[in-house]
């Protein structure tokens, strides 16, 4: 009897261990998102109307959908500008994102609509739709400044 119970002692503490270990991996696996994905990312600034802001561009669908998901803190002047080849009439979603954000929608180099977009930690979360053709977003620290209407520029890194 006393072997059994030894047993199943040592086989529930190598459970435990292992879901710690797990558990702790991907804390820290989500905790270095930004330093990990963010980082291959390509950064450009955009000048929307006078502001100025640094931004990962996230062109690719899978760079799309994990956003800005898990990043706890942004900067002031920072976002991350989604781009398109061609229009989309997509909504946005805030699942796993941290913080809330404003999201611009923005034709042709030009801001048609804005949107304030909360976090959410849920398994199925709001959808922010511009319901209007667009190609390219831009999410920003939430803001009160009204951009609908300003140009939009990404601004040439490489000039001399």
């Amino acid at each position: 009897m006393k072997i059994k119970k030894k047993t199943i002692i040592l086989d529930v503490s190598i459970l435990i261990s292992f879901l710690l270990i797990v558990a702790f991996a991907w804390f820290l696996l989500h905790k270095k998102y930004e330093t990990i994905v963010l980082r291959k990312l390509k950064r450009e600034y955009v000048q929307v109307g006078n502001k100025v802001f640094r931004v990962w561009v996230a062109s690719t669908p899978k760079e799309q959908t994990r956003g800005l998901m898990f990043v706890e803190y942004l900067p002031k002047h920072d976002g991350m500008l989604f781009v398109w080849n061609h229009y989309v009439i997509e909504p946005f979603w805030m699942k796993n994102t941290l913080i809330p954000l404003t999201i611009l929608f923005i034709k042709d180099g030009k801001v048609i609509k804005q949107m304030d977009m909360k976090p959410c930690h849920a398994e199925v979360c709001p959808l922010y739709n511009p319901n209007t053709e667009y190609n390219m977003a831009l999410e920003i620290n939430q803001t009160n400044k009204n951009y609908v209407g300003q140009m939009v520029m990404i601004i040439d890194n490489n000039k001399n």
